[in-house]
């Protein structure tokens, strides 16, 4: 049995979707972005050269935020390449190879030949590169659990099962959900951050944002009370 779902990107199964009122989030894929790549000797002084790729995001969607919400200058991705060119003839169950991210749904080209992260070139690249417009698609729950995953074992060449990340994912990815729902319903994104760092009236000791792991269909009626008003 594959430790990697189908339903990877949001729309499966038809073609990724873009979701243009989605907030950026880990797992999310850009096309032409300018990524640092590899150092880099420049007037006698370090530095990184720079290659216009695909890109997935790996940095988390906490991770590159300050506060408020607001994303950090740099952000943390990984080269999107054809997967034959990372790993000719690897196929399901996907054994080994921690350093390749097979990206199901997603291709490369008008061959549409099937696409993988390259997770052994992780670099840099500004924020300002990962634009709305330039996205292709956004990860569904299923793929950020996978992704996170996949991105432990690479690190630290420790098997794990993706459960271990299914607590962090849910609330990661239902907050860019109810993020997402919230810029639909209002037009923007402001006060969000806001709202979800309020008491939650379930859990009068605790936050939304502490409670969208047990209460995150509360949650939901309370922002579409919220957003009336829009």
């Amino acid at each position: 049995m594959s430790w990697l779902p189908e339903d990877f990107f949001i729309g499966h199964p038809g073609p990724p979707e873009a979701r243009p009122n989605r907030p950026l989030g880990q797992g999310d894929v850009f096309a032409d972005v300018p990524m640092a790549v590899r150092a880099a000797i420049k007037n006698g002084q370090l530095g990184a050269s720079a290659k216009i790729e695909m890109v997935i995001v790996v940095s988390s969607s906490c991770g590159m935020r300050k506060d408020a919400g607001r994303l950090n200058d740099l952000v943390q991705v990984a080269p999107v390449k054809r997967l034959q060119s990372l790993a000719d003839g690897w196929s399901e169950p996907w054994a080994g190879r921690y350093n390749v991210l097979p990206l199901p749904g997603l291709t490369i080209g008008d061959a549409r030949d099937p696409a993988a992260a390259n997770l052994g070139r992780i670099g840099l690249c500004s924020a300002d590169g990962l634009a709305t417009p330039a996205r292709l698609a956004s990860v569904s729950l299923a793929g950020m659990r996978a992704l996170k995953c996949r991105l432990s074992m690479y690190f630290t060449r420790a098997v794990v099962g993706d459960w271990l990340f299914a607590v962090g994912a849910q609330e990661e990815w239902h907050e860019l959900d109810l993020w997402e729902r919230w810029t639909t319903r209002t037009g923007g994104e402001d006060d969000f951050q806001g709202w979800l760092d309020e008491v939650n009236p379930n859990f009068p000791a605790r936050t939304r944002r502490e409670t969208i792991y047990d209460d995150l269909v509360g949650i939901e009626q309370q922002l579409e009370q919220a957003t009336e008003r829009a």
